[in-house]
């Protein structure tokens, strides 16, 4: 019978125990905007739309359950609430307002980007009128 203690023993080398910088993770897919800066830009909505089914989830699962507790106007966020027009409510998001604002603001902070208002006419604000915008 062998000794198992008298085998030859394997060195696997020194560890490298500093601790390592782990950069924080986003709570929604970081998808990329499609066509920023080009003439066809795709529009909040629709990016709203892509990010909830990158989750396999519905967009008013999306604005209710997750963008809305994130932010601190969860009224925004209530899709059956909104209007009685659902145009108005994409018009609202796509605009330069205080709800595209909110938007882009929850959207950004949950997936950790910073080019989302480029989807909406929030850096129009200032050089767009306002009547009859959309």
């Amino acid at each position: 019978m062998s000794n198992v203690y008298n085998k030859k023993r394997i060195s696997f080398g020194t560890w490298n125990l500093t601790e390592i910088n782990v950069p924080e993770r986003s709570k929604l897919h970081s998808l990329e905007p499609i066509g920023v800066g080009t003439e066809v830009v795709e529009s909040l909505t629709s990016y709203i739309g892509r990010l909830a089914e990158s989750h396999n989830i519905t967009t008013g699962v999306l604005l209710k359950n997750i963008l809305g507790p994130q932010s601190n106007k969860k009224y925004l966020f209530e899709v059956k609430n909104q209007t009685k027009n659902p145009n108005s409510f994409r018009d609202y998001i796509n605009n330069y307002g205080v709800i595209a604002r909110e938007f882009v603001l929850t959207i950004e902070q949950l997936t950790l980007r910073n080019d989302i208002q480029y989807l909406t006419l929030v850096p129009w604000n200032g050089f767009v009128g306002k009547r009859r915008l959309l």
